[in-house]
């Protein structure tokens, strides 16, 4: 049983009585980040795979800015368009065509020519 030290006047339990939780709950999201990385990893030719393996190990050590941007710059816009390729086909199949539209729609900016 975890017990105040100090006075508390605010709202919901104090600190001290949530710290464990609170680190319980951000090990469970670093082991979810995990098993996420490694499945988008293990399907068939995943287009930001540099990017989601270096994300993982930038979890230990930060990367260089230019190393960085450089990964981001390559890879984030297919990621992007990965994750809505999936959303449209998902929502079409539900027929929430006018979602999927406006799915489809980001998709075309991101695409877009930049001016």
């Amino acid at each position: 049983m975890v017990v105040a030290t100090v006075p508390h006047r605010g709202v919901g339990p104090p600190r001290q009585a949530i710290a464990p939780q609170l680190k319980r709950r951000r090990g469970a999201r670093v082991k979810a980040a995990s098993r996420a990385a490694e499945y988008y990893l293990d399907g068939a030719n995943p287009p930001a795979a540099a990017l989601v393996t270096a994300a993982l190990a930038w979890r230990l050590e930060p990367p260089s800015a230019g190393e960085a941007t450089a990964l981001l710059s390559r890879e984030l816009i297919p990621l992007y368009i990965q994750y809505l390729d999936d959303h449209i086909a998902r929502l079409r199949a539900i027929d929430r065509h006018e979602l999927a539209g406006r799915f489809q729609r980001w998709r075309a900016r991101l695409l877009a020519p930049n001016p």
